[in-house]
């Protein structure tokens, strides 16, 4: 598996914004695919509220990541979005969908049981074609790349939300690119 990382992709393309290397770099990863699903973008939801417990909301910052999520993937042709049944995957999502005039694809997550909720997302991602949006959560976006690409990837922190995983299915290579505001300083054993 390769693993290109923003700042070593920004500086072989000599590109200084972020916003203009995600576009240049979705490109070339569409640029040599054919049909079936060609390019997986992965991300985590973004920041959450804290109320209601059991399913809330994006944060103001969160909904702030959401949309500039919608800004960095504006002109990469995502034709297909899947998120879970909770509300900040599908907020996360929101404004992407209605740039592209999508409708997402729900794929319910149950509690305790993320290691089920992997393989029903990449059975729906079978049946898709061209470029694909999964959000996910902390515990299942790293799962989800590495059912994709075969390879083992760190599990996201739960501070972690910047992050954007560009998965070149044919290649089984990944990008690992970052988007809106920084997070908070990794933990051991995360990322």
């Amino acid at each position: 598996m390769r693993l290109l990382t923003y700042p070593s992709l920004c500086l072989l393309m000599r590109l200084r914004s972020a916003k203009t290397c995600i576009i240049a770099f979705t490109m070339l990863f569409t640029a040599s695919a054919s049909a079936e699903p060609t390019t997986v973008i992965v991300v985590r939801h973004a920041e959450r509220a804290t109320e209601p417990a059991n399913d809330p909301a994006l944060s103001p910052a969160g909904q702030l990541r959401a949309t500039q999520l919608a800004e960095a993937l504006a002109q990469f042709k995502v034709n297909a979005i899947i998120t879970t049944n909770l509300r900040r995957t599908r907020e996360t999502a929101q404004p992407l969908a209605k740039k592209m005039a999508l409708q997402t694809i729900e794929i319910g997550v149950r509690k305790g049981e993320a290691a089920a909720h992997v393989p029903e997302v990449i059975a729906a991602l079978t049946k898709l074609s061209g470029a694909v949006l999964v959000v996910g959560h902390s515990n299942t976006t790293a799962q989800i790349v590495t059912a994709l690409t075969g390879e083992p990837m760190m599990q996201l922190c739960e501070t972690s939300f910047s992050h954007i995983f560009v998965v070149n299915i044919a290649a089984k290579s990944v990008a690992k690119l970052r988007y809106g505001q920084m997070d908070v300083a990794a933990s051991e054993g995360c990322q």
